[in-house]
C-alpha cells in the first residue's frame, strides 16, 4: 500500500496503462518526495529502478521491487543481472520476480499494487 507508485524501467518514464495508476508517480517524482517512506515498492526491472531500489533500502525504507522478468537489467549481461538479484535480496531488498501489476487500489491513503500494502509505491520506467 502507498501513496504513489514510481515506475522504473529505463530511458524515459513509462505508462502502465493500469487502473489505478493515478495514485502513482514516475522516477522524476522521486526527486520531489517530502519524506522517506517507511515501507516502498518499486516495479521496473532497468537501471533506473535498481538504482533507486538502493536508495530506498540504504535510506532505511523497507523496499520491495517487482520485475517481469527473472532478474534486474535483462537487457545486459546475464551474469551481470544474475549477480545484482543476489546482492539486491542479500542487502534486504525484497525481489518479487515474474510480477504482473494489474491495477493500483487506495486504502486508508495507502496504495497497493498486490497482498502487501506500502507508504510509497514507486514505478520506474
Amino acid at each position: 500500500t502507498a501513496a504513489k507508485i514510481l515506475l522504473a524501467g529505463g530511458g524515459m518514464p513509462a505508462d502502465l496503462g493500469i487502473p489505478g495508476q493515478e495514485h502513482s508517480i514516475n522516477s522524476d517524482g522521486f526527486f520531489e518526495l517530502e519524506a522517506l517512506p517507511r515501507k516502498v515498492a518499486v516495479i521496473g526491472a532497468g537501471f533506473i529502478a535498481v538504482e533507486l531500489s538502493g536508495i530506498f533500502n540504504a535510506l532505511g525504507s523497507v523496499t520491495s521491487t517487482f520485475i517481469r522478468s527473472d532478474r534486474p537489467l535483462r537487457r545486459f549481461d546475464e551474469m551481470l543481472g544474475t549477480r545484482l538479484l543476489e546482492e539486491m535480496k542479500s542487502s534486504g531488498i525484497e525481489v518479487v520476480q515474474e510480477a504482473r501489476l494489474k491495477s493500483i487500489s487506495v486504502s486508508k491513503g495507502l496504495a497497493s499494487g498486490r497482498r502487501s500494502k506500502f507508504q510509497r509505491l514507486r514505478l520506474c520506467g
